[in-house]
């Protein structure tokens, strides 16, 4: 329910997605199974496989790819089995 006073942006808009986002979420099969490689087979499979033309727009990749925390907060990217990733961290520390 909308309270007087509070919208959504779409409301603001007066339109709606013709479609919801869709995503493909790794977590549901892999957990903590994952690394750099078996993504990108992934995101080569949705490509090849007609899911983007089909309405989907992302690959969730949710967890298991940081190891810990810097004392300053900064996330320590899981160099061994995401080394892209890692690279990312580094350059943006």
């Amino acid at each position: 329910m909308i309270k007087p006073g509070i919208t959504s942006v779409n409301m603001q808009k007066k339109e709606l997605a013709l479609s919801p986002p869709m995503a493909w979420n790794s977590w549901n099969h892999f957990n903590y199974n994952i690394n750099e490689y078996t993504l990108k087979e992934i995101a080569d499979a949705m490509a090849t496989k007609g899911l983007k033309e089909a309405g989907y727009e992302y690959l969730v990749f949710d967890d298991s790819w940081q190891i810990d925390r810097y004392p300053n907060e900064k996330i320590i990217a899981d160099s061994t089995k995401f080394p892209s990733c890692a690279l990312f961290f580094l350059k943006s520390s």
